[in-house]
């Protein structure tokens, strides 16, 4: 005789079965644990979320999806939404965030010149920086047909063969071509450097000194972009400016026994030395305008 207990009835679950949630998606409010109603209280947990878990379920009478069509590709590769607060047009402008002193000197008199980062090297950092709060800043060189600049400046000093060349403006306004851009969330940056500082409004007296403004020049194309800009975020940064001071010199004793040519050698080697000292203040002085833009950006709710 079997010591085995036949069923002689089904006995249905307490709980809704997998056809009965598809079917009604909101009794599942119904059997969640508290901590999950609470989270669903604080917008932190979807039922829709959960509901779509079963329908990849073995026996779930959802439908199974159509595939998408080119239209619906094409549709999915296009930019974001415009945000909400660029709804009326009118471009939405940082504030230029100071890191840097921006204002620096070149010449025969000059005893601690300047160290200049490159159009590259800028871009570069602004790039990782920005990479950090989830952009990316795929354009570049963008034109901005609604904003121009005027040059200030008669002349403007261009690089021809490596060569820097001195060639006169024709008095036109320019529109101006942002550095970078990320056209899915619709927000630009503009940095003022050496190379650009005149056409985009710096001025060149004509004397052997040359006095830089990185910031004034920011905050004045700052100020186009807010007139006549449209539809985008904005952020300008400027060239930080930070000086070559020669904090140690060779001793006699390291120029003892050397011939002129490698007493030379020896004095290059301190200046590059101090020369990448300040170029490391500057890179880590735009890092901070860089970041503040970011900070800005969040908390207008745009990342």
């Amino acid at each position: 005789m079997s010591n085995h207990t036949h069923t002689k009835r089904r006995v249905h679950p307490a709980y809704p079965t997998r056809p009965q949630l598809l079917a009604e998606p909101g009794r599942l409010l119904e059997h969640l644990p508290s901590s999950w109603q609470n989270l669903i209280s604080k917008g932190g947990l979807t039922v829709a979320f959960l509901v779509s878990g079963l329908t990849g379920v073995p026996g779930a009478s959802a439908q199974t999806p159509a595939p998408a069509t080119p239209a619906a590709n094409n549709a999915a590769a296009q930019p974001a939404t415009r945000p909400a607060q660029l709804a009326a047009g009118a471009a939405i402008v940082a504030p230029v965030f100071e890191h840097g002193k921006g204002r620096a000197s070149t010449g025969c008199v000059v005893i601690a010149p300047p160290v200049f980062l490159t159009e590259e090297e800028a871009r570069q950092i602004i790039t990782e920086e920005l990479a950090k709060a989830g952009l990316k800043m795929s354009a570049k060189d963008v034109e901005l047909k609604d904003v121009r600049i005027k040059p200030k400046s008669p002349f403007n000093i261009v690089i021809r063969d490596g060569n820097r060349e001195i060639v006169k403006y024709d008095g036109e306004t320019r529109p101006l071509v942002v550095d970078l851009m990320d056209p899915d969330k619709h927000i630009a940056v503009e940095f003022v450097s050496e190379s650009d500082y005149l056409e985009l409004g710096g001025e060149m007296p004509m004397s052997t000194v040359h006095d830089y403004d990185f910031k004034r020049v920011s905050e004045a194309v700052a100020g186009e972009i807010k007139t006549s800009g449209k539809g985008n975020f904005f952020g300008v940064f400027y060239e930080p400016t930070s000086l070559v001071e020669h904090r140690r010199h060779p001793t006699a004793e390291e120029l003892k026994g050397k011939n002129e040519k490698e007493q030379q050698e020896i004095r290059q080697r301190f200046w590059k030395e101090a020369e990448e000292e300040a170029r490391k203040g500057s890179r880590a002085e735009l890092r901070k305008q860089v970041q503040d833009f970011a900070e800005w950006l969040r908390q207008r709710g745009v990342l």
